[in-house]
């Protein structure tokens, strides 16, 4: 068999050499194209034919793409003759762009719960455990010395892991107990090392999958823990024998036992290191090479979600390494060019630069609602785009239109793409949209474009001092979704200009709650709670400082924090005092 293997990316160890190597284990021809090397180096924009050109006297029988979540496919990709598989590991931070690229696609290759998503929208999909650990970094050391008790190193972001940062912060609340060390953005060597140092790695599953970190924390030495309701876990590893699993009850408990009967700890920890050899990437490869020699020839399974064919284009450039933009074809109609732009507008938010042209943008994606009276998703993007312009007042008229829309029932069109600023609330949020199929992906995504509407007017309203109807429609909001952090926190903020501080902490507690790793949040709770209880203001700082002793690299955020608090108890104090002469002044004046 010909197979050619797409998206790697030139790492050091460069991936694409080691793609070649395992993907012949076989004895099958294999060729890789990637963004910096291979045997052709992929842009986005390339065709399938383009790829093959620079591949003479080869033709695959097969071609695998890894990461399509967060690749532009090839264009033309849905005209190959042969069998089309993709390996998608990161399905739930890009599920509109997946759905859109199975024009091209006959077989993924995924997690337990993406096989359930998949299954959904009538989409072929078998389980295939797709993370592993690189044993060339991910080793133990026996002579390195495990000075924390408990040790996780991962993503923090509130949006993507607020889950998991919940978690994360129970944890944090122990460190009066014990050692405890939560990093981030550290990788390679330094990340290897961190959990080399844990007597307990930490971990949990984003999508009850088994993740890199779960490889890794036993190659390393180290004890694993894992979320009992992992669905693949057990596939490879046995509770109490190479891992210990914990639920919502037992967590501390099992801490504190595997703690203090080190011997035990060190069997289990020992077992799944010896265990997890098994486990390499070349060893698990054979099993998915072997299904691909079983695949059907000539009988195709794609499948066209939607009616638009370049919905992947954008989606899927959002997240697209080493390139820059392909805009594809001039747009054809309102749906392409509302598409293109929101591709663009979602990017220029991100780096908070070009204003001039969003403000063009805004005035035609303006134009384009007026155009098309009943489509909500148009007159979000148009009010979004105004809005971060500096027109207000025409964005409130686009936004309150879109907010009649939704509440008239409207839905919005599939075939349009609203504007998605990577990583935010609403862009995690709309992938999520999709996980329940297609019977109620649509209403879904009312309910949360009605949200997001009710956050932009309630912030465009407190802007013009109008503070009721800011209240009520964040009120509005959150009566759709009481636990959306952002709702709840700018109406704790609302709450605070109002003068109702003792409301106002509530939501912002709340708030905090939900997103611990917002610190601006944890700033602004200190500053409600000094102006009205101190000794609510101090208990809560000194709650914070103790948790981000358990964070090593946050010593500038203790400093902030410290540094907040002196600062609000000072401008307490001094209007105080100017009181307090102000009185004696009235009685040397005889005065009341």
């Amino acid at each position: 068999m010909k197979i050619l293997v797409g998206f790697c990316m030139d790492d050091h160890p460069p991936k694409w050499e080691y793609y070649k190597k395992v993907f012949g284990t076989l004895g099958d021809e294999v060729r890789v194209f990637g963004n910096l090397g291979g045997d052709v180096v992929y842009q986005s924009g390339m065709t399938i034919q383009d790829i093959l050109k620079k591949l003479p006297d080869f033709y695959p029988d097969l071609v695998v793409l890894y990461d399509i979540e967060y690749w532009l496919l090839p264009q033309n990709l849905e005209q190959f003759n042969g069998i089309t598989v993709a390996l998608v590991g990161d399905w739930n931070l890009n599920s509109h762009g997946v759905l859109a690229s199975q024009t091209a696609i006959d077989y993924n290759f995924t997690d337990k719960a993406g096989v359930e998503f998949f299954k959904k929208w009538g989409i072929q999909a078998e389980y295939f455990p797709m993370f592993f650990h690189n044993p060339e970094i991910m080793r133990a050391n026996p002579s390195a010395a495990k000075d924390y008790d408990l040790v996780f190193a991962g993503n923090l972001s509130g949006e993507i892991q607020g889950e998991r940062n919940r978690w994360l912060y129970r944890l944090a609340r122990l460190s009066r107990k014990y050692k405890i060390g939560i990093f981030t953005s550290v990788f390679g060597e330094e990340y290897a090392n961190i959990l080399r140092r844990g007597k307990i790695v930490f971990n949990r599953s984003i999508r009850q999958e088994m993740n890199m970190r779960a490889f890794e924390a036993a190659a390393c030495g180290s004890l694993l823990f894992y979320d009992e309701e992992n669905l693949e876990v057990r596939d490879f590893f046995k509770d109490r024998v190479h891992c210990v699993l914990y639920n919502e009850k037992n967590l501390e408990e099992l801490i504190e036992y595997y703690l203090t009967h080190e011997e035990e700890r060190e069997k289990i920890a020992q077992a799944s290191l010896q265990k997890v050899q098994e486990f390499e990437y070349s060893n698990r490869i054979k099993k998915l090479l072997k299904r691909f020699h079983e695949l059907p020839k000539g009988i195709k399974y794609r499948k066209k979600i939607f009616k638009e064919p370049n919905l992947q284009i954008y989606l899927s450039q959002l997240y697209t390494p080493g390139s820059p933009f392909y805009l594809g074809e001039p747009p054809q109609n309102d749906c392409q060019i509302n598409n293109q732009y929101s591709l663009i507008v979602s990017v220029i938010l991100q780096k908070k630069e070009d204003l001039e042209r969003l403000k063009q943008i805004g005035e035609s994606l303006k134009n384009l609602a007026y155009k098309n009276p009943n489509n909500l998703i148009l007159h979000f993007n148009a009010g979004w785009c105004l809005m971060e312009s500096n027109q207000q007042d025409e964005a409130l008229a686009f936004f309150i239109k879109a907010c009649s829309l939704a509440k008239s029932g409207s839905l919005p069109d599939e075939n349009y793409i609203p504007i998605l600023p990577r990583w935010s609330y609403f862009f995690v949020h709309w992938h999520q949209t999709f996980w329940k199929g297609p019977d109620k992906a649509l209403e879904k995504q009312r309910n949360l474009l009605y949200q997001q509407l009710c956050l932009f007017i309630g912030t465009i309203f407190e802007w013009k001092n109008e503070l009721n109807k800011a209240e009520a429609f964040y009120r509005d909001g959150l009566s759709l979704n009481p636990e959306n952090h952002l709702l709840l926190k700018s109406f704790g903020e609302l709450l605070e200009t109002k003068g109702d501080l003792r409301e106002s902490s509530k939501f912002l507690i709340k708030a905090h709650e939900l997103n611990p790793h917002d610190f601006s949040t944890t700033l602004k709770i200190i500053r409600v709670l000094g102006k009205f209880d101190r000794e609510k203001a101090e208990e809560f700082l000194d709650e914070n400082l103790e948790l981000f002793s358990a964070f090593p690299q946050s010593e500038p955020l203790k400093e902030k924090l410290k540094k907040t608090y002196v600062n609000l108890i000072f401008k307490q104090e001094e209007p105080n005092k100017q009181r307090a002469a102000a009185q004696r002044r009235k009685m040397a004046d005889g005065s009341n």
